[in-house]
């Protein structure tokens, strides 16, 4: 859903931050309808980098997978 269609409040929104090795962070949320789809992609996400750990990884790898949150207030759109 895009912001300019949320109603009128707080809502909380939720991402899924992937870390790459050179320590920069990314976040997505397009794939996730809340807590509980954040978490199960970061939980298998994790179980994927422990199997492949012996695999070489550089700056562009990820290497950790967190879910995340934040609380977002809409206002109401005003004419100027």
């Amino acid at each position: 859903m895009t912001w300019h269609n949320e109603p009128v409040g707080t809502v909380t929104q939720w991402a899924v931050e992937h870390t790459y090795g050179d320590g920069e962070k990314r976040y997505f949320d397009d794939l996730f309808d809340g807590e509980a789809d954040g978490l199960k992609y970061v939980e298998v996400q994790q179980l994927e980098l422990l199997r492949r750990e012996k695999a070489p990884s550089g700056e562009g790898s990820v290497v950790a997978y967190r879910a995340v949150s934040r609380q977002v207030t809409y206002g109401e759109w005003k004419e100027i």
